[in-house]
């Protein structure tokens, strides 16, 4: 082998081994698209009712998120309180055995997130889903379109 390149590829390999001892970087995590969205009638956070609402289960690691959204206007009851999560205001629905909130849009459209444990980074869940439906929700050409994202990057 010529001495040259030998040099290099043993200069190389300990440039990859020194990196193999650099501290793993946070490179997040990825929620999928599980099943949905199913349209139906009736939202199940409120008395009973006939709201038109669309409804999907993402999985991310091993917790499965439902998320439905709905066009219809949300009365928002005195028992739910409200949790913040960063600049999003959101409202915690009351009687629910999973953590469940509620996302008001100002263009009039409501978001509700429902977890199993409350400990999982919902804060950072909501906060990339909004973003990530904002942007898809513009592109919808119809009503009926409902842009939930099938691959959503939860980043830190």
């Amino acid at each position: 082998m010529n001495r040259g390149l030998f040099i290099l590829l043993l200069t190389f390999g300990g440039f990859l081994s020194a990196l193999g001892k650099l501290p793993a970087q946070d490179t997040g995590r990825t929620a999928f698209l599980l099943r949905g969205p199913f349209e139906r009638s009736g939202l199940v956070f409120l008395a009973p009712n006939t709201l038109l609402v669309y409804t999907a289960w993402y999985i991310l690691e091993q917790e499965e998120i439902e998320v439905t959204f709905t066009r219809a206007p949300i009365y928002i009851p005195d028992s739910w309180t409200v949790e913040r999560c960063e600049f999003l205001l959101l409202h915690r629905v009351a009687g629910e055995e999973r953590l469940s909130l509620s996302y008001q849009d100002e263009k009039g459209y409501a978001l509700f997130f429902s977890f199993e444990r409350e400990d999982g980074g919902w804060c950072t869940f909501v906060r990339q889903f909004i973003k990530r439906f904002r942007l898809l929700l513009g592109f919808a050409k119809e009503p009926g379109d409902i842009p939930f994202p099938a691959i959503l990057e939860i980043s830190q």
